[in-house]
């Protein structure tokens, strides 16, 4: 074979495979209460590639003794002492999140070393470089972390906080930032790249704030259009595009996260009622992942309220709320393949290998 065809043949193997894998994305999942039954509140706000979850758990109504948790492989596991929140987690195992010994500081822990990276503030988010975004300081300033130091990632002109919520494995930074001072500020959602912060508010000028990044540059969030008074769920195409405002359950609604495959999870409140739903956004179709409840959880008055996180397997965490106690418990939406989904993610990986076996066989 020659080396033009043989790379052709490299190619479109590999080019089959990925959408293979694709495709066998899951279609229904099976529902897990992170929590114990009893009166602890939790939230997971992050969920890695190997389905190690990370967020608060606490006694109280208002998580008054929370502590950073880690759930895995069905173990849960308190990361710091009470006054902590572990927001994010990578491949790699990194979180990053806060802790309060006399000011909520920002933290990350490595394979459970602790470092403290600076007071007053929040790291929110981690990508598999390493990489830290969130914000700090009196004023509280997006900040990003280089060699242990808070660097200020700038904000709007005329504006005094920023924030930033969210960082892709490129390096491009997503959230909010002030446009001025006072009761007449609002916030517009804000996309940092390369170092330029830009406002990618677009017909949404009111109010917004762009919660996540996917490394192919879609942005997902919320915001008030003008004339509106409710926010809505938003997705950007790109940080250089208008958004376009997710479909709902007809109130109030956000976008929190987005995967590589561009799935996005978030939340609607029902039209008329108090009740927030937790949302799935996957090609163009809304679904009320509270269909994926059994009966007996339903009827116990669990409603799976907001899903803040979803990996790129499919898998979903956030938290449910129970009617009448107003109890939180920390979720996951474990994915489960579509009938036919393994033979075709083995035949993915079977051309891939096939492909790498020609590759090294041409190379001897």
């Amino acid at each position: 074979m020659n080396r033009k065809l043989h790379k052709f043949w490299l190619m479109t193997s590999l080019s089959l495979a990925l959408a293979l894998a694709n495709h066998a994305v899951s279609a229904e999942y099976t529902y897990v209460d992170l929590a114990p039954r009893d009166q602890t509140n939790s939230r997971a706000y992050s969920i890695n590639d190997h389905d190690q979850i990370v967020g608060i758990s606490g006694y109280g109504q208002y998580f008054d003794i929370a502590r950073a948790t880690v759930w895995s492989e069905g173990t849960t596991t308190y990361l710091d002492r009470v006054g902590s929140s572990a927001r994010d987690i990578n491949n790699a195992g990194q979180i990053t999140g806060s802790f309060y010994p006399s000011t909520t500081d920002s933290a990350i822990w490595d394979h459970g070393t602790k470092t403290s990276l600076s007071p007053n503030g929040e790291a929110r988010a981690i990508n598999e470089s390493g990489q830290v975004v969130g914000y700090s300081g009196p004023l509280m300033r997006a900040t990003t972390w280089i060699a242990g130091q808070p660097v200020d990632l700038g904000g709007l002109s005329g504006g005094r906080s920023s924030y930033a919520f969210d960082i892709n494995n490129k390096g491009q930074i997503v959230g909010g930032a002030d446009t001025g001072f006072g009761y007449s500020s609002t916030q517009h959602a804000v996309f940092w790249d390369n170092g330029t912060i830009i406002d990618i508010s677009k017909d949404f000028g009111k109010s917004s704030r762009a919660w996540a990044i996917n490394d192919a540059g879609q942005i997902v969030g919320a915001g008030v259009a003008p004339g509106a008074t409710i926010s809505r769920a938003l997705y950007w195409a790109s940080g250089y595009l208008a958004p376009v405002r997710l479909a709902d359950l007809g109130s109030y609604s956000a976008g929190l996260a987005i995967n590589e495959r561009g799935d996005i999870v978030g939340y609607s409140y029902l039209q008329g009622t108090s009740e927030s739903h937790a949302l799935l956004w996957r090609d163009g179709v809304m679904t009320d992942l509270n269909s994926f409840l059994d009966q007996a959880t339903w009827d116990a008055g669990w409603r799976l309220t907001t899903a803040l996180a979803i990996n790129n397997n499919g898998s979903i965490v956030g938290y449910a709320t129970q009617n009448g106690t107003g109890l939180a418990h920390a979720f996951l939406l474990s994915a489960v393949p579509e009938p036919g989904a393994l033979p075709l993610m083995l035949l993915g990986a079977g051309l891939m290998l096939v492909a790498s076996a020609r590759e090294r066989g041409r190379r001897n």
